[in-house]
């Protein structure tokens, strides 16, 4: 939903779903390096967000990655949607995060 909303913006999303840590696929992570990455991550902190870091760290040109989780903060109670909305993992709050990102770097970068 994120890559579509995205896309609305003119922006070119690539979607590559990571269902597990290990093995972690290095091909694709370098093949997509020099640009920019968003990682969205369904618990806390760490996990695929951390290896495509630690992978990335050494390469000379790599581009920024975004990761979005739980972080480490308690979770409250109620429905999924409410809760992903409240941290901002929903797919509307992860494409403005992601828009601001890019247009910050435009202006700044």
């Amino acid at each position: 939903q994120t890559a579509e909303l995205l896309k609305k913006e003119g922006i070119d999303a690539t979607l590559i779903n990571c269902r597990f840590v290990t093995p972690f696929d290095r091909e694709t992570a370098l093949r997509y390096s020099t640009r920019l990455q968003v990682v969205i991550e369904d618990h806390a902190d760490c996990g695929i967000g951390a290896e495509l870091s630690s992978i990335c760290a050494p390469l000379p040109d790599r581009g920024e990655i975004l990761c979005f989780n739980w972080g480490n903060e308690l979770v409250g109670h109620g429905s999924v949607a409410e809760l992903r909305k409240a941290a901002g993992l929903d797919p509307e709050s992860i494409a403005r995060k992601i828009i601001a990102h890019l247009r910050q770097k435009a202006l700044f970068g």
